[in-house]
């Protein structure tokens, strides 16, 4: 093949990868994402009073993924109270350090943790979990398995606990990673900045910000060794993600296209034993050797062959050298000796022909490939597919975001319901927005966490108030709880303008009532995506949406085109309109099995879909103001409402709390006095939702007004 047929098939791969996502400002999209997840993970800890850190590495956060690829999250979480040291100088006052002990057997990259006490910088006496032992020498050493039992305690019922290399997870899509941190750089993982190489890639400064990164010291000791309970491992991934977060566009597709092969022809052949780690590995390897002036768009198919080639040559002798860590050959324990000559085969099998681009099927991407082979003029079907696959990377995104803030809501409102009383539970609150206004004066990622966070708990701490006024000398909320609702409307489109007009509502407030709900449905005939985490998968958007947010990577933009459910605690009953508050007792003792102990704690709140919350609100307000036009106006909106929910939970599977939908539009029945239409709405919110549903509540107490004298 000569150089110019080369070069247009590069061009064409490179149209590809774009087509399914690869691209600038997707990449950038994916990282801010799982960026702030970080500093949401962190923030959430920080509030209950740990120092955990939470980290989300690999492809995900790299942005070197596409939507068929389904990559795991793969999130470290570390306890910043138990530093891991490589000298007793280091040693840190009232932490509980542990010292990374080496001895000339020690396998490569692996070491041994011994406990050292807090109160002087000497090993520890006394054995302080089940699982710690003592070595040949005195010492108490910690186990990897040390959080097996504690993870296995923690597990649900409909959990599944799996055990993969250092991860221990409850769930298949996120592997899960406790690992202690070391500030310092044991000398085998200097080794990055110790070897010679041409020094165009990685740069000195690039250097420099890695050599400050630490590292990670993670659960997994030595595939051959005799004692691998005993072992921990080095981890560089945050050096790692560094390197390819400095990497061009250019190389992040050759990337993805070297995992896309990995899946469509190694994976079949060698399953994960040969896995993403070892084609990074290449390609990090091949920048630092080649020059960049290779590493451009005409040249994509090329540089994929640059980088099988490294891969080739270290398989001929068997061993992959690890790209930060010396003497480490990343075959062991994955890819055995008899094996090699498979792998030789299927990596001269994919270098000597470009035909094997047509075979891939993950993403479209052999089709999309051919399609590309067309004149311009009959891609028109391109142009649309690109636009919807772009369209659902960006939802994906957004609403990955989403469950994180409305996951970390949920955990702290049903935290503050285990108070007592109000006044311990406001004097419980106080602190924990302080410590989001902190997050909001620091970086982009954590300002991001901060404030979204903060806004919705202010819409809650104003309700609270509200709620209860013999807290203050004024039946009317003053200005302060006035301008906590304020800051709340900021948190999204609609569910703190709507906590703000059930308070007008509930104090009597009835015209200024009227008017912020009048201003509520104004902002839903704009473009926007309702997202409900109650149960995944609810994401709900009108057809024009997806025009506006496109460009958009401003989350504080973002908001404002995002209506999530409105939530209230039980402690907010004194503001939470009509029947609502039965929808915070749904759960009847024998309804209680059916529940999941974490995912369903929402089940304790009041939480309804926006629009038909500010329908039925606005129909229990114009009923108090005697305006009956306005009224059965909304009493039409909210009948249309909840029967769309209806056949979009049975078409698409999409929940949306429309049991609680169906239980409104009943109470409006009854207020005007139509008892058979009211019990049709109730019986079939109950089978609908047979389980931890208010209706059986409502049909009760229907009946007992038909019947009583």
């Amino acid at each position: 093949m000569d150089g110019n047929e080369q070069e247009i098939l590069s061009l064409r791969v490179s149209r590809v990868l774009e087509h399914i996502g690869v691209t600038k400002s997707m990449i950038k999209r994916r990282r801010s994402t799982w960026l702030v997840q970080e500093k949401l993970d962190t923030v959430r800890t920080a509030m209950i009073g740990y120092t955990c850190i939470s980290y989300y590495l690999g492809s995900q956060s790299e942005g070197t993924t596409t939507l068929k690829m389904r990559s795991d999250r793969d999130m470290v979480i570390v306890n910043e109270d138990s530093p891991a040291i490589l000298d007793r100088r280091d040693w840190i006052p009232g932490k509980s350090c542990l010292l990374i002990v080496k001895h000339p057997r020690s396998p490569p990259q692996h070491c041994n943790l011994q406990r050292i006490r807090s109160d002087v910088p000497q090993g520890s006496t006394e054995i302080q979990k089940p699982t710690d032992f003592i070595d040949s020498s005195g010492r108490i050493l910690v186990s990897n398995a040390e959080k097996d039992d504690e993870i296995r305690l923690r597990s649900l019922p409909g959990d599944c606990y799996t055990r993969q290399g250092p991860s221990r997870s409850l769930t298949k899509d996120v592997d899960i990673v406790e690992a202690y941190r070391c500030a310092k750089l044991p000398s085998e993982c200097r080794f990055i900045f110790q070897r010679p190489r041409p020094g165009h890639w990685p740069t000195p400064a690039l250097l420099e910000q890695a050599r400050n990164l630490g590292i990670f010291i993670v659960p997994q000791g030595y595939p051959y060794s005799d004692c691998p309970n005993s072992e921990w491992r080095f981890s560089t991934s945050l050096t790692e993600r560094r390197l390819m977060f400095s990497l061009t566009i250019v190389q992040i597709k050759v990337y993805v296209l070297l995992k896309m092969i990995r899946i469509s022809f190694f994976k079949p052949l060698f399953g994960d034993r040969l896995s993403t780690f070892h084609f990074k590995t290449a390609l990090l390897f091949t920048i630092e050797s080649y020059p960049p002036g290779v590493w451009h768009e005409r040249n994509i198919l090329n540089c994929v062959c640059y980088c099988l080639q490294t891969l080739y040559r270290w398989t001929k002798i068997g061993y992959v050298p690890h790209f930060t860590i010396s003497n480490v050959n990343l075959l062991v324990g994955k890819i055995h000796t008899h094996e090699l000559k498979k792998l030789l085969e299927a990596l001269e099998m994919v270098m000597s022909d470009y035909e094997y681009l047509k075979a891939i099927v993950m993403d479209d991407f052999g089709k999309l490939y051919i399609e590309y082979r067309k004149p311009s003029d009959q891609r028109y079907l391109l142009c649309e597919s690109k636009r919807d696959r772009i369209i659902q990377i960006t939802f994906e995104c957004i609403v990955e975001h989403l469950y994180a803030v409305r996951s970390v809501l949920t955990f702290f409102i049903t935290m503050l319901c285990t108070h007592p009383d109000v006044e311990t539970a406001l004097i419980d609150l106080c602190p924990r927005m302080t410590v989001l206004q902190w997050y909001m004066k620091q970086g982009d990622y954590e300002r991001q966490a901060g404030s979204t966070l903060y806004e919705l708990l202010c819409g809650t701490y104003a309700t609270i108030h509200s709620a209860h006024p013999g807290m203050s000398e004024e039946a009317i909320p003053s200005n302060h709880i006035r301008s906590s609702y304020v800051e709340s409307e900021g948190s999204d489109l609609l569910s703190g303008r709507l906590k703000y007009a059930a308070m007008l509502y509930t104090t009597g407030q009835y015209e200024e009532a009227a008017n912020k709900l009048k201003k509520c449905e104004e902002l839903t005939q704009l473009n926007f995506v309702y997202v409900c985490d109650c149960k995944k998968g609810n994401v709900l958007v009108t057809n024009t949406f997806n025009e506006d947010i496109l460009p958009t990577y401003d989350f504080e933009l973002l908001k404002s085109f995002i209506a999530l459910d409105v939530i209230f605690c039980r402690f907010e009953i004194g503001c939470t309109p009509g029947i609502l508050v039965f929808e915070m007792y749904r759960t009847s003792a024998e309804d209680l099995s059916q529940r999941h102990p974490q995912h369903d704690q929402w089940m304790d709140m009041a939480v309804i879909q926006p629009r038909m919350f500010l329908y039925y609100l606005q129909f229990l307000t114009y009923m108090q103001l005697n305006r009956p036009k306005e009224k059965y106006r909304a009493a039409k909106n909210l009948f249309d409402g909840v029967t769309s929910l209806h056949n979009i939970l049975y078409q698409q599977g999409m929940y949306a709390h429309v049991e609680t939908g169906l239980n409104l539009l009943g109470h409006c029945y009854e207020l005007e006095n139509l008892a058979d239409k009211a019990w049709e709405c109730y019986a079939t919110s109950f089978n609908t939702v047979p389980r931890n549903n208010a209706a059986k509540w409502h049909m009760m107490r229907l009946l007992h007004s038909q019947i009583r004298p």
